[in-house]
């Protein structure tokens, strides 16, 4: 009767455990990645127009009176316009141009015409043009995104080039002679250039530099020497580099993606933080003092910094700006608070934020990713 008792006595603590357990939250992560802005700009503000293309937008989906303003798509470093066909079939086709007004990407849908207004979805990550009629067209976030160009350059008119390394275009893959041009990529804010090995050995190089010409990224591949062209798969989402006798390496554009980097900024030098937030970075993660400096990281024209909670709970918020100091993105990681340092791995394509006692928190690239 008394091991009844006992077992009865257990069994009873084991449920009173797993009610507790139940009751317990669960932690977890939360992203406040914003969505593309909508934003309402003088409809002659455009830059050049596709001759195959003309800009119409609605006042109304009904009446068709023209709009003095037109709806555009804000994205990172882009802005996007709907424009409809000269001989007014039923498509917009969605005009991406960079801040310089160059256009850099084009998806033509079928469905609607004469844009009236755009939405967003954050909770499906969709944006849907509205034209004539209330007819629509709707496309995914990653649909939009800006794939690579090529664009044909001087020869001789590279940054610095690595010691190890010389650059060699050819006019034909076949006869060897020079070219007086180089075909690069153009992604973003980066110039990608294919350089050939000082030892003519069978590698190209490609290596990436912003828009100052500074170094930022270098891969080596085996396969072809002396760059002769470079073509792009906007479907398998690849870069092919063509070299001598047409032999060829081709990479995928995440792994052609620039890695972030980690820099040191004067504490209190960050734009508007959210009014949950604070900032708190520590000298040395065991003492808890204050430091001088925070670790921040850089992406393309994005800076990131980790704040902590107002209510000293453990979580970093990881907080985007763009160059103009916008907020432009949140990630609320669980694990660790008061930022000490921040590491990437580039193998791994993951970014480690080191808090107090050296607590961590991780986010990959394709968390971080906002462009």
């Amino acid at each position: 009767m008394q091991r009844f008792k006992s077992m009865k006595t257990f069994l009873i603590a084991v449920l009173v455990l797993l009610s507790l357990l139940i009751a317990i939250p669960a932690f977890g992560d939360s992203q406040v990645k914003l969505v593309p802005l909508v934003v309402a700009v003088s409809a002659s503000s455009h830059p050049a127009i596709p001759s195959d293309l003309k800009e119409i937008a609605l006042i109304d989906p009904s009446s068709g009176n023209p709009s003095p303003t037109d709806p555009v798509l804000k994205w990172g470093d882009y802005t996007y316009w709907a424009y409809s066909y000269i001989d007014n079939d039923y498509y917009l086709a969605i005009v991406a141009y960079d801040a310089a007004g160059n256009m850099v990407g084009r998806w033509d849908k079928y469905g609607a015409r004469y844009i009236w207004q755009i939405t967003t979805d954050p909770a499906t990550q969709t944006v849907t043009f509205w034209g004539q009629s209330k007819k629509t067209v709707t496309m995914s976030f990653d649909q939009l995104r800006v794939p690579p160009t090529v664009a044909t350059v001087s020869a001789g008119s590279h940054p610095a080039i690595p010691s190890d390394l010389k650059e060699i275009a050819l006019s034909d893959p076949s006869s060897g002679n020079p070219s007086s041009t180089d075909p690069v990529l153009k992604w973003g804010n980066y110039t990608y250039w294919a350089y050939s090995y000082i030892d003519n050995d069978y590698y190209l190089a490609i290596v990436a530099y912003d828009a100052a010409g500074n170094m930022v990224g270098r891969w080596d591949k085996y396969g072809t020497r002396y760059i002769w062209q470079i073509t792009i798969d906007a479907t398998a989402k690849t870069v092919t580099f063509w070299g001598q006798s047409k032999t060829s390496v081709t990479m995928s554009f995440n792994d052609l993606r620039v890695p972030p980097t980690v820099t040191t900024v004067p504490a209190g030098s960050h734009p508007a933080i959210p009014s949950d937030l604070k900032e708190i970075a520590l000298s040395d993660p065991s003492s808890g003092n204050p430091s001088s400096t925070d670790p921040v990281l850089k992406w393309g024209n994005y800076t990131y910094w980790a704040y902590s909670y107002i209510d000293n709970d453990y979580y970093l918020a990881i907080v985007a700006y763009d160059a103009a100091g916008n907020m432009v993105g949140r990630w609320d990681k669980y694990g660790a608070r008061y930022i000490w340092q921040i590491t990437i791995d580039a193998a791994a394509k993951t970014v480690t934020f080191w808090g107090q006692s050296k607590y961590t928190v991780k986010a990959s690239w394709d968390d971080l990713n906002l462009f």
